[in-house]
């Protein structure tokens, strides 16, 4: 009789062995989920085009800056700028801000000079990193140069694609029609 209670102890056994193995693998799993969503969100870029109309001596000047608020690079796969409507030309896989130069009114700005920089295809935006895009170096705050960079920012629309490392991809649009 002791035979049968031995063989019920032994099956006990090798099921309760089969499920915890089951738990420890459906637990692995999820951890492994887990573990790679915390991976792509904590290299995760976002990125903003901010438009600065202060002027603080030798620290802020007024333009647009592409920042990258997020926790990771940001690898830019795009860009399309619209001015007016109109979609603008760009050159090869790099994109040039010095068109915005001669589109300016030159007797608002003065003597102010307008800094013009490019955003090339592939190029890699740290985290944390400020990137000029265009910026009126003046020595004061002049009335003129405010009136003009909205001016310039009510008919601009910008349009950036980029990319995490993980490859997965995002988009900015800037787009200023409301600025006064």
């Amino acid at each position: 009789m002791s035979q049968p209670k031995k063989q019920n102890w032994d099956k006990v056994l090798a099921i309760s062995t089969t499920v915890i193995a089951l738990v420890a693998v459906v637990v692995s799993i999820w951890q492994g989920i887990e573990t790679r969503k915390h991976n792509r969100l904590s290299v995760k870029p976002i990125l903003d085009l901010v438009y600065v109309n202060k002027y603080e001596p030798e620290k802020t000047y007024p333009g647009i800056y592409l920042e990258n608020y997020g926790v990771g690079p940001a690898i830019i796969k795009e860009v399309i700028v619209k001015l007016d409507g109109k979609p603008y030309y760009k050159s090869g896989n790099v994109f040039y801000f010095d068109f915005i130069g001669g589109y300016l009114r030159k007797d608002l700005i003065g003597d102010t000079k307008v800094l013009a920089t490019s955003i090339g295809i592939n190029m890699t935006l740290p985290k944390g990193e400020k990137l000029s895009l265009v910026t009126f170096m003046t020595k004061d705050q002049t009335p003129g140069v405010e009136k003009e960079l909205v001016r310039l920012l009510n008919g601009l629309a910008i349009y950036i694609t980029y990319q995490s490392v993980y490859g997965e991809t995002f988009k900015l649009v800037f787009s200023a029609k409301t600025l006064k």
